[in-house]
């Protein structure tokens, strides 16, 4: 079975992930990886912001810039909740404090399936589904198992939109076809995502 880590980076801003301890005084249950995380193999750093009161305990949890997956933003809250600091009377409780939950696999490199061309079949507001990270035009964030044909199960949207268009978004994805390609060396998994694409004239989410 694939080793699972999770890393705890203190970060100041938001660009900074350098460091790999915890704040000085600060202590932290061990994180837990969520099993739909684990089943979808999802990865990425969700920053949060909270406060420290005077006892030590951490409070006002809450995402800052998200990892792309609500599953693991929760998981990043609701663990940094349990985190205490050390107490200290002359703290100034209306302060924010920065931290980054790295969620990362390892192991070989995943080799995702990938939508084969022209086997979606067009609905009235998505005519396209997207691998890239920044598509070209706006959509919906989906993730998804493989079946042994191809054909997608378990189809989750992760955009909060309304619920009709949450549906079209499924049974788009339901009508595309993945596969694995022979030429990018790697762990074969069953686990996909990417954007439905809105057609351009279509209304936005």
């Amino acid at each position: 079975m694939t080793s699972i880590r999770s890393q705890l980076a203190v970060a100041g801003t938001l660009l900074y992930t350098g460091a790999a301890a915890l704040p000085s005084g600060m202590q932290c249950p061990a994180p837990q990886w969520p099993r739909e995380a684990l089943r979808f193999e999802l990865e990425g750093t969700t920053t949060v912001e909270y406060s420290a009161g005077k006892d030590g305990s951490v409070r006002n949890v809450r995402v800052l810039k998200s990892s792309g997956w609500r599953v693991l933003d929760a998981a990043s809250v609701q663990q940094v909740g349990q985190c205490t600091v050390r107490p200290d009377q002359a703290r100034d409780e209306s302060s924010h404090e920065f931290l980054q939950h790295v969620w990362r696999l390892e192991g070989a490199e995943r080799v995702r399936p990938l939508v084969v061309a022209g086997s979606c079949t067009p609905t009235a507001r998505f005519d396209e589904f997207s691998h890239f990270t920044r598509p070209p035009r706006e959509g919906l964030l989906v993730r998804f198992l493989a079946g042994d044909a191809g054909m997608p199960r378990a189809i989750v949207v992760e955009t909060p939109a309304k619920a009709d268009l949450v549906a079209e978004a499924i049974a788009f994805v339901g009508s595309c076809k993945f596969v694995h390609s022979p030429e990018v060396p790697g762990m074969p998994t069953d686990a996909g995502y990417g954007r439905v694409l809105l057609r351009a004239a279509s209304p936005t989410p």
